[in-house]
């Protein structure tokens, strides 16, 4: 058979590379405009000294708003909360170098709790506010870099559960069955990072998590349920890296999760229909996110580090996606920002973001719905 003449090819190829351009996905939010919000200063480092590493947050039955994050310096796992006349803060425990792998989850009678990782003596602990406003720490698990990914969670019945990875290959779900005492068992055979973030959701009865796997080039996401003893998952996607960083939550019963895609830096949108998992473009160049859905009004709030021209110009940003559209904010060119964030969102739409920021060498707060009172905060 015959070749085709060459000038049929090449009319053939410029008439089909605009189709192959055509299928290439681009993200729909529109360019970002200034965001209305006050951002401040919650706890500043200097040269010598950085702070305001992995903040997480959580939100009481009040409204008042719960952060705890490490001071990666002096090894402190440092702790603030929000209410009505401004921002308290304090060191909740600074024995050893203290800090790593926090989470924070606030219990039915509004009081903290966190997990967190001990350098010094290699044990997940668990750390709760007493009465008296101490904090009182226990021991869940020994083990080198035990408490990859950690969450902590209050059940419906004001039981503690604690998630996270160990570096032997294994996710695992801790309960406390007593004071001091934590119940252990393996969940999966996953490979976690120092780096991932998981997201755990009780969800009628039963513990939902959306959470990673790797073999040290390639990453899969899963969606696990808990359902009593019984764990199953499910792959939700295996292409370029995905779920370095996750987010679950549900609309009309049905799981959705938002998630990095590592090797293209993308964040994406993952759902599940009658054919399997299926995700959409939300937004290249991006890096590290924090995501939070107001089932009430079904809004969902994504807070992200953009990576701007460069990692050194990275800033953060804020989507809100209501009614079918995206509003996107820019919230502080200021960067590098972001490589640790998180969010809260009380009062049903006002939103609460902490993120390390670079240049101050430490925590910023932008804050939407409250009077923000930076100059007042309370040590």
């Amino acid at each position: 058979m015959r070749n085709p003449p060459r000038h049929i090819f090449i009319l053939t190829t410029m008439l089909c590379t605009p189709l192959f351009m055509a299928c290439k996905e681009r993200p729909s939010i529109p360019k970002p405009d200034p965001a209305s919000g006050v951002v401040s200063i919650l706890d500043a480092g200097h040269k010598g000294q950085k702070t305001g590493w992995w903040p997480r947050m959580d939100v009481d039955q009040r409204g008042h708003i719960h952060l705890a994050y490490c001071d990666v310096t002096k090894g402190d796992l440092r702790y603030a909360y929000r209410d009505d006349s401004g921002w308290h803060i304090e060191t909740a425990v600074s024995k050893g170098a203290v800090g790593k792998y926090i989470g924070i989850a606030v219990d039915q009678k509004s009081t903290p709790a966190m997990i967190f990782y001990d350098q010094d003596q290699k044990f997940l602990r668990f750390a709760k506010k007493s009465a008296d406003g101490t904090w009182q720490s226990e021991r869940i698990a020994w083990g080198l870099e035990i408490g990859m990914g950690g969450e902590l969670i209050f059940d419906r019945h004001n039981i503690a559960h604690a998630f996270y990875y160990i570096t032997s290959g294994q996710l695992i779900h801790a309960k406390q069955v007593a004071p001091g005492e934590w119940q252990k068992r393996p969940l999966a055979d996953a490979i976690g990072s120092f780096t991932v973030r998981i997201s755990v959701k009780e969800y009628k009865d039963s513990f939902w998590i959306s959470y990673m796997d790797w073999d040290l080039r390639n990453s899969r996401l899963y969606l696990g349920k808990l359902d009593g003893d019984q764990f199953h998952a499910e792959k939700v996607a295996d292409r370029l890296s995905p779920g370095w960083r996750s987010y679950l939550f549900f609309v009309d019963d049905e799981p959705q999760i938002i998630f990095t895609q590592s090797v293209k830096s993308q964040m994406r949108w993952a759902k599940r229909n009658a054919s399997g998992w299926e995700s959409q473009l939300i937004n290249d160049n991006t890096g590290n996110f924090s995501a939070y859905h107001e089932p009430k009004k079904n809004i969902l709030y994504i807070a992200y580090e953009d990576y701007g021209i460069g990692f050194r110009g990275s800033n953060i940003r804020l989507l809100k996606y209501t009614n079918k559209a995206w509003q996107h904010l820019l919230i502080d060119p200021e960067g590098p920002a972001g490589t640790y964030i998180d969010l809260a969102v009380h009062n049903n739409t006002e939103m609460v973001l902490a993120y390390y920021a670079e240049p101050i060498h430490g925590l910023r707060i932008y804050e939407e719905g409250l009077q923000a009172k930076s100059n007042e905060q309370k040590r």
